[in-house]
C-alpha cells in the first residue's frame, strides 16, 4: 500500500507528505482508505474520484498483488523452517512425534496440513491429534477442513465421540465450526479431487448433528455454512518428505515444493 501512495505523491511531484497540500493531503487520505477498505466500503469511497471505476480496478490490482506476496512469504518461511528441521535431524536432533514436529515448525504450512489431514492413519491417536491440531489452525485451507468434517461423518467419528462422552473432542469440534461460521478461516487455494468431493454432504452432516443432540441432550450445533462446496483451486503442493507416523523428515525440502515455478532438478 505504502509503495502506491509514494508512486501517486511523486506523480504529483512530491516525495515527502508533509510537503503535500492540504487538498492532496485529503485526497491521499481517501485514497489510502479505498486500497485498505472492505468491499462494502470502498464502492463508496471510490465515488470521491473522478474516475470511480479505475480507482477500484487499483485497489483490486493492489490487493492482488498484497495476496500474492503474503503467499510468497508464507511459503518461503515454510521451506526455510523445513530446512531448519532438516539440518537439526540430520545433525542428530531426534523427532518426538508428528504433533511436536509440527508445532515445533511454528510457521503455517497448509499444505503440509492438508497432506496430514487427508492421509493421516485415524487408527493411529497421534496422528488423529495432529490432524486435528491442523484444522484448529487459522491458516488452514477451508478444502483441508471440509475433508476432515465430512469424514467425521461418514467415518462416524463424531457420533461415537458423543457415544463415548469424549466432551474435550467434541468442544474441540464445535469450536471449529463456529469459526468456519464466524469467517475467521479466509483461505481457499487448495483443490480437493475430485474438486466437488464433499459438495451435497451437507444433509449427511445435518443428519449427524442431530444424532449428536439427541446423544448428548443438548442443543443441536450450528451446521457449518458454505464449507460442502466445491474445491477447484490448485493441486497440493507436496509435501511426500514428511513421515507422518513418526513426524521425521525423510528427505531434504526441495525448493519447487513451495514455489512450483521453480525448475526442477534434472
Amino acid at each position: 500500500m505504502n509503495d502506491v501512495l509514494t508512486r501517486v505523491m511523486r506523480s504529483w511531484g512530491y516525495t515527502w507528505a508533509g510537503d503535500l497540500p492540504p487538498d492532496l493531503v485529503c485526497e491521499l487520505d481517501v485514497l489510502d482508505r479505498l486500497l485498505r477498505a472492505p468491499p462494502q466500503e470502498a464502492g463508496a469511497l471510490a465515488q470521491h474520484f473522478v474516475r470511480p471505476d479505475l480507482m477500484l480496478d487499483l485497489r483490486d490490482g493492489v490487493n492482488e498483488i498484497a495476496a500474492r506476496r503474503a503467499i510468497h512469504d508464507r511459503n518461503r518461511n515454510a521451506l526455510e523452517t523445513t530446512q531448519r528441521l532438516w539440518t537439526e535431524q540430520t545433525n542428530g536432533a531426534s523427532p518426538s512425534g508428528l504433533l511436536p514436529a509440527l508445532q515445533a515448525m511454528g510457521v503455517p504450512d497448509p499444505d503440509l496440513w492438508h497432506r496430514v489431514i487427508l492421509e493421516h492413519d485415524k487408527a493411529d491417536s497421534n496422528q488423529r491429534e495432529a490432524a486435528l491440531w491442523c484444522i484448529e489452525q487459522p491458516a488452514c485451507d477451508r478444502a483441508s477442513i471440509a475433508r476432515y468434517m465430512a469424514d467425521l461423518v461418514t467415518s462416524g467419528r463424531l457420533v461415537r465421540a458423543a457415544q463415548c462422552g469424549d466432551i474435550a473432542l467434541l468442544d474441540r469440534l464445535r469450536a471449529v465450526i463456529e469459526a468456519v461460521n464466524d469467517g475467521k478461516y479466509p483461505q481457499a487455494e487448495i483443490a480437493l479431487s475430485p474438486r466437488d468431493a464433499v459438495a451435497g454432504e451437507d444433509q449427511q452432516f445435518s443428519m449427524a448433528l442431530a444424532q449428536l443432540a439427541d446423544l448428548t441432550g443438548e442443543a443441536r450445533w450450528p451446521a457449518p455454512v458454505g464449507l460442502f462446496t466445491d474445491y477447484p483451486g490448485r493441486a497440493p503442493y507436496p509435501r511426500d518428505n514428511w513421515c507422518l507416523c513418526s513426524g521425521a523428515l525423510i528427505a531434504e525440502p526441495r525448493a519447487q515444493d513451495y514455489f512450483p515455478d521453480v525448475p526442477r532438478a534434472p
